[in-house]
């Protein structure tokens, strides 16, 4: 196996950039080298790295020199207009564009879906035409015809009595016959009495020489 006689190890590193005003009031940026106590922090660390070992006689080199070209090392300029707004508040202004764009193309078309949604569940909540006619003939109050004698007595005796002779006139043939129909045989004779008395007196003969021939 091959024996590590010596190492040599030589290493580099790169100065400080800082500004300075000229006598014109130009700022520039201007190289400065690394003072003699960086340098020596720097090599201490190289020589923890390396492993050094004074035995072997090893070497460590440190050097500062900038690792900018001349060409980079420019003058600060001042900036203005729309590059100034770019650097001071490009990354808000990004970061509102983002959220802009994820409302636009994320959130609200969720937001459309649920409405969508919710509108089709309460459509389909809603009753259907059948239904609507179902509902309305179960709401609609029966026609005076189609109620047996005991609603319409309560019905009739809802209204006052001028509102009851009136609708008693006013009734129709089919009301009219229905009502006799399921009147009792006492409010049906007090009717056709106040209706019509020489026809009340007619059938009271009738039935008084009905129950005389059955004697």
């Amino acid at each position: 196996m091959a024996v590590l006689t010596r190492l040599s190890v030589a290493a580099v590193v790169d100065g400080k950039y800082e500004y300075k005003t000229d006598e014109n009031g130009n700022r520039k940026k201007v190289y400065v080298p690394r003072s003699s106590e960086e340098m020596k922090q720097f090599q201490d660390i190289v020589i923890k790295a390396m492993g050094y070992n004074e035995n072997r006689s090893d070497q460590v080199s440190m050097e500062c020199f900038p690792f900018a070209s001349i060409g980079e090392i420019e003058p600060e300029q001042a900036l203005t207009g729309f590059k100034m707004v770019q650097k001071e508040y490009g990354r808000t202004i990004a970061n509102l564009l983002l959220v802009l764009l994820l409302f636009l193309f994320v959130i609200r078309p969720i937001i459309k879906t649920v409405k969508d949604i919710k509108t089709t569940v309460e459509q389909e909540a809603l009753p259907g035409p059948e239904d609507m006619a179902l509902i309305e003939e179960e709401e609609k109050e029966p026609e005076f015809i189609e109620m047996d004698g005991k609603q319409q007595k309560e019905y009739l005796e809802l209204m006052t009595g001028e509102q009851k002779e009136v609708f008693l006139k006013k009734m129709s043939a089919s009301e009219r016959a229905s009502y006799l129909t399921n009147m009792h045989i006492n409010e049906k004779a007090r009717y056709y009495a106040q209706k019509d008395l020489y026809k009340t007196v007619n059938i009271i003969k009738g039935w008084i020489s009905e129950a005389e021939e059955e004697e």
